[in-house]
C-alpha cells in the first residue's frame, strides 16, 4: 500500500506547481519524523514532553490542508483560454470602421477656406480615431480559418470600406492646399502614415482567417494601398 501511494504522488506531483510539491515533500518527511518521535515517546518511561508530538502533527495537518485546497482550486479553476474571432465579429468592426471613414469624409468635405482654420484639424484626429480603432481590433484576431462562405462575406464589406475609405483619401488630397495654407501638413502626414500602417496590419491579419478568399481580399487591400500612397506623396511636400 505503501509503494503504490508513493507511486501515485510521484505521477500526480508532475502535473503540480513546484511550490505545491516542495510544501507536500516536507510535509511528508515531517510527518514520518513525528511517527519516530511518537514511537520513542511510547517507549520512554517518562517521556519529556508529551504534548509535542501531537501540537507537531496538528500544525502538519493545518498546512497539508492549505496545499490540499489550493490544489483544488487550481484544478477546479483552469486558465481562461483567450476568445475566438468570428466572422460576424470581421464584418461588424469593418463596418463600424467603414461608417467612421464616411462620417469623416462628410466633414472633411465641407472645409473650405473660412472654416478650415478652426476645423481643418478634424483631418488628423478623425484619422487618429480610425487608427486607433483598427489597431485595437487587429490584436484581437486570432482563431482558425472562416469558411469559404463566410470568408466571402467579409471580402464583400471590405470591398465597401475600401471604396468609402478611398473617398475618403481623395477628398483629403483635396484639401491639401487649405492644409498647406494653414500649417496642417505636418500632422495629417504624421496621421495618413499611421494608418496606412494599421490598415497594413490588419490585412495580413485578415487574410489568414479568409485563405479561400484571400486573392480578392488582396486586390481590394492592393487598390487601397495606391490610394494611400497617391494621398503620402501630396502631403510629403
Amino acid at each position: 500500500m505503501r509503494l503504490r501511494a508513493s507511486s501515485a504522488y510521484a505521477g500526480y506531483s508532475s502535473c503540480l506547481p513546484i511550490q505545491v510539491i516542495v510544501i507536500v515533500d516536507i510535509s511528508l518527511a515531517r510527518t514520518r519524523d513525528l511517527r519516530l518521535i511518537a514511537a520513542a515517546q511510547r517507549s520512554s518511561p517518562s517521556p519529556p514532553y508529551p504534548n509535542l508530538a501531537m501540537k507537531f502533527f496538528s500544525n502538519i495537518l493545518a498546512v497539508a490542508s492549505i496545499v490540499l485546497v489550493g490544489v483544488l482550486s487550481v484544478v477546479a479553476h483552469p486558465a481562461p483560454r483567450a476568445a475566438k474571432t468570428s466572422p460576424q465579429d470581421v464584418e461588424n468592426a469593418i463596418q463600424m470602421v467603414t461608417t467612421m471613414s464616411s462620417t469623416l469624409q462628410t466633414s472633411v468635405a465641407k472645409l473650405d477656406i473660412l472654416t478650415f482654420p478652426l476645423q481643418g484639424g478634424i483631418i488628423a484626429s478623425g484619422l487618429g480615431n480610425i487608427t486607433n480603432t483598427v489597431g485595437q481590433f487587429t490584436a484581437t484576431l486570432s482563431g482558425p480559418p472562416f469558411s469559404d462562405n463566410d470568408a466571402l462575406v467579409i471580402v464583400d464589406v471590405l470591398t465597401t470600406f475600401v471604396r468609402v475609405h478611398q473617398l475618403l483619401l481623395s477628398t483629403i488630397i483635396g484639401k491639401h492646399s487649405l492644409a498647406s495654407m494653414f500649417f496642417l501638413t505636418a500632422p495629417i502626414a504624421d496621421a495618413l502614415r499611421a494608418i496606412e500602417s494599421v490598415v497594413d496590419a490588419f490585412a495580413f491579419a485578415l487574410i489568414d482567417l479568409i485563405p479561400t478568399q484571400s486573392g480578392p481580399a488582396n486586390a481590394q487591400i492592393n487598390a487601397l494601398s495606391g490610394t494611400f500612397t497617391q494621398a503620402n506623396n501630396a502631403y510629403a511636400s
